[in-house]
């Protein structure tokens, strides 16, 4: 798996240079060995930021906000992957620094935080907040607020 997890990588490289089709080799090399998208984690990895890369969009480009989307709607242990990646693999999201065990950690704690994180608009996400804060401060609050 590791040698797919390379070929992405390499894959990433030649789309910023523009050669296309050694992309699409590395792609398809990467999907012999990963499976032809069934796993969402490893499509993710493939579609995120060579996606980007081939349309031209600079290195500090980011994430846009499907791929947060996409990866708040998987189950704990599948955003751990994909956040173990994100972590080790500065290409996907040079901006943003993640800890994936304290992610883990706090999805676990707070079942909402992934879905209020995936939020692009930074108003909606605010609103969010205040609308789950208020509902958890409420005396005898003990359940997941709906």
């Amino acid at each position: 798996m590791t040698d797919a997890y390379a070929d992405l990588v390499f894959a990433w490289g030649h789309a910023r240079i523009g050669d296309h089709s050694r992309v699409a080799e590395l792609i398809a090399s990467s999907r012999m060995t990963l499976g032809a998208t069934k796993d969402p984690v490893h499509a993710w990895l493939r579609d995120t930021r060579i996606d980007q890369a081939t349309r031209g969009a600079a290195f500090e480009t980011p994430l846009q906000s499907s791929y947060r989307m996409r990866r708040a709607g998987l189950d704990a242990v599948k955003r751990y992957k994909i956040d173990v990646l994100l972590e080790r693999l500065r290409i996907l999201d040079p901006l943003q620094s993640v800890d994936a065990i304290a992610n883990f950690s706090n999805r676990a704690q707070q079942p909402m935080l992934g879905a209020l994180l995936a939020v692009a608009d930074r108003g909606k996400r605010a609103d969010d907040s205040r609308r789950s804060s208020r509902a958890w401060s409420r005396p005898g609050t003990r359940s997941t607020p709906r």
